[in-house]
């Protein structure tokens, strides 16, 4: 399957996914409760039911395909970019292991009434925090380090820059542009 027609399934699971969720009803206290220290602040439930916490884990996996999938789409079409396939897929896979990592200690901090502190923060927090804001740094410096063989060559900048420059000096010759005519 091509790479367009997987990110056009991923799309579409999301959809389905969606409506899923839109079928189920709403759990007791799933906006928040009255807390019953502090009148203007609410308190959480007992957490999500398990069926819809492992909904939402796969729209995160769904969401981490489709970047990581976009971020392909770019890719040179028909020249070797097994340099760039490999990084998307480490990235993408320990993209979905922190995403899972972040679920399942979310499921302990609800059910714990001791959680575990990483840094002054819950687990689940602190995996936000210090973890799933970083993790696309390995996209950035992979694009930025083969962004030249993967995405745009030397030789198509400068075919490019070709055509731009063929393109002006027909425009200041005065004759018509091609396909459109002159306004």
């Amino acid at each position: 399957m091509r790479l367009a027609q997987c990110l056009f399934v991923i799309v579409l699971a999301m959809c389905g996914l969606i409506a899923v969720v839109l079928w189920i009803p709403e759990a007791d206290g799933g906006h928040g409760m009255e807390h019953p220290n502090f009148a203007t602040m609410k308190r959480g439930g007992d957490g999500p039911e398990p069926l819809v916490l492992w909904l939402g884990w796969g729209w995160g996996v769904l969401q981490i395909l489709l970047i990581v999938g976009l971020m392909g789409l770019g890719a040179r079409k028909g020249e070797d970019c097994r340099g760039l396939w490999m990084p998307l897929f480490v990235g993408g896979a320990a993209f979905v292991g922190l995403w899972t990592y972040l679920v399942l200690t979310y499921v302990d901090y609800v059910s714990d009434p001791d959680p575990a502190m990483l840094l002054g923060f819950p687990l689940p927090s602190a995996l936000v925090l210090y973890g799933i804001w970083a993790l696309p740094a390995i996209f950035a410096v992979y694009f930025v380090l083969g962004f030249k063989r993967w995405v745009l060559t030397d030789a198509d900048l400068a075919e490019f820059e070709a055509m731009m420059a063929k393109k002006e000096a027909s425009i200041s010759a005065g004759s018509p542009e091609p396909g459109g005519g002159s306004s």
